[in-house]
């Protein structure tokens, strides 16, 4: 999990480059088939005007390619993060449906092009613990993230194809819409919700040592 680091020295956001060791590429299309057919379904289906009215995550049904995500997104924080709950290893061995566990069983999808979208700050504060954007398909580069940030500052994202991106519930943040293409956004997002406030371990990040983040009383941990 060495590829884990911090952005733009903010402790608050986390990236994770996706490769395919982590996910097949085969993988990776069954998860955009199955957002865009979730939107097709319930939201851009004739007569549908749910995205219109600032509705736009959609549940995922969970499949082997969610619980991979799932698992992967688990594996991740449980190795940067102290007082993570543990999961038992038998449930992430096992190929049975990941059920009940923190909810990071719970994939929802938001797809968005140039002519069809929604941009709305939120947060997700009394759902989740750590948020996880996973952006399968990146077919527009003008559609970034924007987040405010401990400071009441907004800052926003660049984002890539099969970039994971990580970062407190309390979060404020938003989806920027595609500029130019009409091919689907397909981003998937899970949560993990804890009974403990997860603390960052800060030398298990590629980090600079002069960070303009970094306390002088805790040079080491950081509290989300």
């Amino acid at each position: 999990m060495n590829k884990c680091f911090h952005y733009n020295d903010d402790p608050y956001i986390i990236k994770y480059d996706v490769d395919k060791t982590d996910l097949s590429n085969k993988d990776n299309q069954k998860l955009i088939n199955q957002a865009i057919q979730s939107y097709d379904d319930y939201f851009w289906k004739d007569g549908c005007k749910e995205w219109e009215i600032q509705r736009y995550s959609c549940l995922m049904r969970q499949t082997p390619e969610t619980d991979k995500l799932s698992k992967l997104f688990y594996k991740i924080i449980k190795s940067h993060f102290l007082n993570i709950e543990t999961i038992d290893s038998n449930v992430l061995k096992s190929k049975l449906p990941l059920d009940n566990v923190n909810f990071i069983n719970e994939p929802w999808t938001y797809v968005s092009t140039k002519d069809k979208y929604v941009s709305e700050w939120h947060s997700h504060v009394s759902r989740y613990t750590i948020n996880m954007v996973y952006y399968a398909t990146m077919p527009d580069k003008t559609a970034t993230l924007s987040l405010i940030d401990r400071g009441n500052k907004e800052k926003e994202i660049e984002l890539s194809e099969r970039l994971m991106v990580m970062f407190p519930g309390w979060v404020i943040h938003k989806p920027n819409p595609p500029l130019k293409s009409n091919k689907p956004r397909v981003c998937i997002n899970i949560g993990y919700f804890s009974l403990n406030s997860p603390v960052l371990h800060v030398h298990n990040m590629h980090t600079n040592p002069s960070a303009t983040f970094m306390d002088t009383y805790n040079l080491k941990y950081i509290n989300w």
